[in-house]
This record gives structure tokens, sequence and C-alpha cells, in this order.
């Protein structure tokens, strides 16, 4: 699930984050609790990458730390 509100006029950014957080937090009930990777900032912290990631976040943590140890990439993935 994702919750995305535009509009146009900043005197109105409470207003809007108001509700697009309202709605977000009545159908979080209702989904999975897995995370789109595509989705996911780089402040967020490992509990949302694990839930990207589900079974395989071990797996892909071991193989990111064996060929890619300096980060190269950017991933910001498993590890």
């Amino acid at each position: 699930m994702l919750v995305e509100a535009r509009w146009r006029d900043p005197a109105r950014d409470d207003e809007h984050v108001a509700w697009t957080r309202a709605a977000h937090d009545a159908l979080e009930p209702h989904t999975t609790g897995r995370a789109a990777i595509n989705f996911l900032a780089d402040d967020e912290g490992n509990t949302r990458r694990r839930a990207a990631f589900g079974e395989n976040y071990e797996r892909l943590a071991t193989v990111e730390d064996r060929w890619d140890p300096e980060d190269l990439f950017g991933s910001h993935g498993p590890s």
C-alpha cells in the first residue's frame, strides 16, 4: 500500500499531510506489513528493509557483504 498525496498550495501543507497520515493509519491494519523495496527511504530503519526483503533478507545480506563489502553500489540494502 502506498498513500501518495500531491497539492500545489504550500499554505495547505499541514492539512494535506494530516489526511495522508490518517489514511495511511486507517489502512495499515489491512496490509501485510511488507514493504516495497523501491519505496524505502534512506532514513528508514532496518525493520522496513527486513520487511521488504522478507525471508530472503539474511541470504541477501550475506551475498552483499561478500560481493560488495565497500557498498560501492550504494544499495542501502540488506546489510
